[in-house]
């Protein structure tokens, strides 16, 4: 943490600390979302390229795990959103304007369609995490 010497008031200091590591917070917060778009796409054309294998990988699970160093849990979202985004490319595009986060993305690709994709997707946009958990369970109790 920054000192601020000469400070007269250190509860503005403080103040002002916290206030300039918000800001720096919510702006590497949209940084990160757009480049997890990004790389969502990228992924997308690496599968249907089957580029992985082209750099001596088995699948693009262990190129994300291995070569990107992604975690299991985030490789893993970013191929389901990815595969189901070729079926219902309006998922991918929720994902890219930051309309739906790749968590959320994933939790709803297993039981999305072309037939319920607007109420799903539209689900995915204002409900909270554990409601929209909730809701799957309530509709596809044979997923969760």
């Amino acid at each position: 943490m920054r000192v601020y010497e000469g400070v007269k008031n250190p509860c503005y200091a403080f103040r002002m600390t916290i206030q300039n590591l918000h800001e720096q917070a919510v702006s590497i917060s949209k940084q990160y979302l757009k480049c997890e778009a990004q790389l969502l796409s990228v992924l997308q054309d690496l599968d249907a390229l089957r580029g992985f294998e082209a750099l001596g990988f088995t699948s693009l699970y262990a190129y994300c795990t291995d070569a990107l160093k992604l975690s299991d849990g985030i490789a893993y979202a970013l191929m389901q959103v990815l595969r189901k985004s070729i079926k219902v490319p309006e998922l991918k595009t929720a994902v890219e304007s930051g309309e739906v986060s790749l968590f959320k993305a994933s939790r709803i690709a297993s039981i999305l369609t072309n037939e319920n994709k607007e109420v799903w997707i539209d689900k995915a946009k204002t409900l909270p995490k554990s409601k929209l958990e909730r809701e799957i369970a309530k509709e596809f109790p044979q997923i969760t």
